[in-house]
């Protein structure tokens, strides 16, 4: 099984490649930060869904093995096994390193929320206003999606951000609790945005395409501007006027003040305030898009309508180009056959599968059956460790 690393590593880095070039063109030629966003989160679950599909399921070979010249592929088997190892190391080492950081973050993030106090009963009737999504007086929580999002505030943070494991969180600092009240609604309902467009879920998609392509210089460019992408979302509906994004602006300016050049890096979680190209980058685009939006003669309904249908045609100018990527898989295993457009599955798939009475074909067309128990016939049975 080691020597199908590389064919596997390869392949799918080619095709994620190839999905990442579209989707960053495609991205840069919208308009509208919400289509941009899905087209980011269509194209991590769809490099998830390529791995899976690639680890569990037969692949197409519409490439064949004849490209290669014969004394190619005989070097290539000679050394295969050397260098599938080697990359097997190599990525191993990163995924881990990224996998405990990533971890590591989620659970301070965790813990942080936990250490959360809750709102007192005046801090509760500072956050109270109607147009936040109807705090109650007796209550921190409010409605969004017909779930529950609790407001905490720790003292440790300095910057607000939202959680969603067991339940929508939203954690204050101490600080924010001083700014001006419309400042501070519009800061919560920045927050409530990125609950509401379920951004700790996208942003958990992003990590695990950084995790198991955390070589790739494409994946890490495409996650930076995801993550401005996810603010300039939340900004845009978190506010209905020029008198909001006000207020917005400047509770943004003053947390970054607070923070002065201090940064909690938050990994598992959205963290509100953000310097340098990212701060300018929304700011521009908060303003035009409320400029915009009080120009525009359309209703709030059609508005919501006709960003409705932009959203679901951007997503789906990504599709020829999954297509493609599906028939992208390199002929680099030296062992393959060339009289068969479908690999073989997968040894765990065709486990389970032959234990549930299915019959797959799990070797090579020019091979033998790999597995005496699976009735193979006494004159081609033949070694595993003769196969690998």
């Amino acid at each position: 099984m080691i020597d199908l690393f590389p064919e596997l590593l390869v392949s799918l880095t080619v095709q994620t490649t190839l999905l990442l070039i579209v989707t960053q063109f495609l991205a840069k030629r919208e308009s509208d930060v919400a289509s941009e966003e899905d087209l980011f989160t269509v194209c991590h679950s769809v490099i998830l869904v390529l791995c899976l599909c690639g680890c569990l399921l037969p692949h197409l070979r519409i490439i064949p093995q004849s490209v290669w010249p014969s004394h190619v592929l005989q070097v290539t088997a000679e050394s295969v096994n050397r260098v599938a190892v080697l990359l097997m190391v190599i990525w191993g080492c990163g995924a881990v390193v990224l996998t405990l950081s990533t971890v590591l973050a989620f659970l301070r993030a965790s813990l942080l929320v936990q250490s959360s106090r809750a709102l007192t009963s005046r801090e509760t009737a500072t956050v109270s206003f109607g147009n936040c999504g109807g705090v109650g007086a007796d209550t921190p929580a409010v409605s969004v999606d017909r779930s529950s999002v609790l407001i905490k505030v720790n003292s440790l943070v300095l910057s607000p951000f939202c959680w969603q494991f067991h339940r929508p969180v939203i954690v204050l600092p101490e600080t924010l609790l001083d700014f001006p009240p419309a400042e501070l609604h519009a800061v919560i309902r920045h927050e409530m945005a990125h609950l509401k467009n379920r951004h700790p879920l996208r942003l958990f998609l992003q990590r695990i395409v950084e995790i198991l392509f955390w070589f790739h210089p494409l994946v890490w460019k495409s996650s930076r501007r995801a993550a401005v992408v996810r603010e300039m979302v939340s900004d845009q509906q978190a506010v209905t006027s020029r008198e909001q994004a006000a207020s917005l602006l400047r509770g943004l300016y003053r947390l970054v003040a607070v923070r002065s050049g201090a940064t909690i890096d938050l990994p598992a979680g959205l963290a509100f305030a953000s310097g340098g190209d990212s701060l300018s980058l929304r700011v521009s685009h908060l303003l035009r898009s409320v400029g915009e939006r009080s120009d525009s003669g359309h209703s709030d309904r059609s508005d919501q309508l006709r960003l409705s249908r932009r959203r679901v045609r951007s997503v789906f100018r990504l599709f020829p180009a999954v297509i493609v990527a599906v028939a992208l898989w390199l002929p680099v295993h030296p062992n393959a056959t060339n009289r068969s457009h479908l690999s073989p599955w997968p040894l765990p798939s065709a486990i389970a599968l032959t234990e549930l009475g299915i019959a797959v074909r799990d070797y090579e067309v020019d091979a033998f059956r790999l597995q005496e128990e699976r009735g193979a016939r006494p004159e081609e049975q033949v070694w595993w460790s003769d196969w690998t």
